[in-house]
């Protein structure tokens, strides 16, 4: 899970938090992880959208669903 303002670095860079959480996901070979983004404006949804778009580990990504934290959260899929 990731918390705090944002995904990436300060500043809106891209991936601070984000890629260090799915490295060590990958390596544990956790099958699943969770975002939390919060629901805010959208606009780190975007963000953290963007990230998993072009990352070739994820396998597939959508947004949590009732009981998960609904779009607050996205679900990731790990290779």
């Amino acid at each position: 899970m990731i918390g705090g303002a944002s995904p990436g670095a300060p500043g809106g860079g891209g991936g601070g938090e984000l890629l260090p959480a799915l490295d060590a996901a990958i390596q544990a070979g956790l099958p699943s992880l969770r975002i939390v983004h919060g629901k805010g404006t959208g606009v780190l949804r975007e963000v953290v959208a963007e990230l998993l778009r072009q990352d070739p580990r994820i396998t597939s990504y959508r947004p949590g669903g009732i009981g998960e934290g609904g779009s607050g959260v996205t679900v990731v899929e790990l290779e």
